[in-house]
């Protein structure tokens, strides 16, 4: 695990984009259940939601677009790259899905009873329509500045707590107004070739 307990004149710009991913990038991209190479279940219908696969979003921050001059490590870029590039991994969020039987029933099978039978919520890769807010489902608003002001030099301290409160925002929102998606699908899963069957008879 990358380390900022170091002094401030020997941090380079890949220890905090290092300390970053530690904090933000490995925790909203770990276990993701659900993306667009695997599926809540077979006849998961719900068009292009997905917007990527379960091993998360592509980090692409760098030390580079972090302002950094000399060994002074300045506040307002780093807050303001950082903020942004978390807020993609918002699109990374908790949906819940349902396979609904309908009809009812009559047919022997993997669906002879009517009703939900799977019913999961759980992280997925969704598509930007899905991306949700970082600061506004938040009740105290936007990220504190707390030892990230602009135009002054930052601590190790500071850019480990300006980590941990950005990962605390994204958890919240990741966790709130979980969109549901149900499939509704027919009695039994024999259903086409039973009925398809009786036809000939």
């Amino acid at each position: 695990m990358a380390s900022l307990d170091v002094d401030s004149e020997t941090i380079v710009p890949q220890d905090i984009v290092d300390r970053y991913h530690d904090w933000v990038t490995n925790y909203a991209n770990g276990d993701i259940a659900w993306g667009d190479n695997t599926s809540p279940f077979g006849e998961f219908a719900q068009g292009s939601i997905f917007g990527g696969g379960t091993g998360g979003i592509v980090a692409t921050v760098d030390g580079t677009t972090l302002g950094i001059a000399g060994n002074n490590i300045t506040a307002n870029p780093i807050y303001s790259n950082l903020l942004d590039h978390t807020r993609k991994y918002l699109r990374i969020r908790k949906i819940q899905a349902k396979l609904n039987v309908t009809g009812d029933g009559g047919n022997t099978g993997s669906r002879g009873s009517p009703g939900i039978i799977f019913d999961e919520t759980k992280k997925a890769h969704l598509n930007s329509d899905y991306q949700t807010n970082l600061e506004s489902r938040y009740p105290s608003g936007s990220v504190p500045r707390d030892g990230i002001n602009a135009g002054e030099n930052v601590s190790a301290y500071w850019l480990e707590v300006f980590f941990s409160r950005l990962r605390e925002r994204y958890e919240h929102a990741r966790d709130e107004d979980i969109p549901v998606f149900q499939t509704d699908v027919c009695h039994a899963s024999c259903h086409s070739s039973c009925h398809s069957s009786r036809g000939r008879r």
